[in-house]
Order: structure tokens, then C-alpha cells, then sequence
């Protein structure tokens, strides 16, 4: 059985994805959390965008 590849095997241990995926993990974002409301419609993580904005921003995507 042939199982996809991982994202740990995709992205090269030295991607700069993983510098801001471990400085992101590092930030106290509780602030943050409490102002997001459990009404509504779903959203994306806080942190999961504050990761993808700081990429964006390392890779001159604006």
C-alpha cells in the first residue's frame, strides 16, 4: 500500500515556513482568542492566519 507523502517530507527542514510556523507557535495570542465569537459562521484560526499573513509578507505576496 502506497501512502501519500507527508508535509514533513515536502518541506525542506531549512523553508523559511518553518521559522515563522515556530515563531508564530511561540506568541501568546489569548488576547486575540477572546475576541473571537463561538456564533456565526466557522473562521480560520487566528494563528493559522497570522502565520499565513507573515509569510506573505517574508515572500513579498501583498
Amino acid at each position: 500500500m502506497f501512502l501519500p507523502p507527508s508535509l514533513e517530507e515536502l518541506i525542506p527542514l531549512n523553508h523559511p515556513g518553518r521559522t515563522v510556523n515556530q515563531i508564530i507557535d511561540q506568541i501568546d495570542l489569548s488576547s486575540v482568542y477572546n475576541r473571537f465569537s463561538e456564533n456565526g459562521a466557522s473562521s480560520y484560526h487566528p494563528k493559522l492566519l497570522l502565520k499565513v499573513l507573515v509569510y506573505g509578507y517574508l515572500e513579498n505576496y501583498y
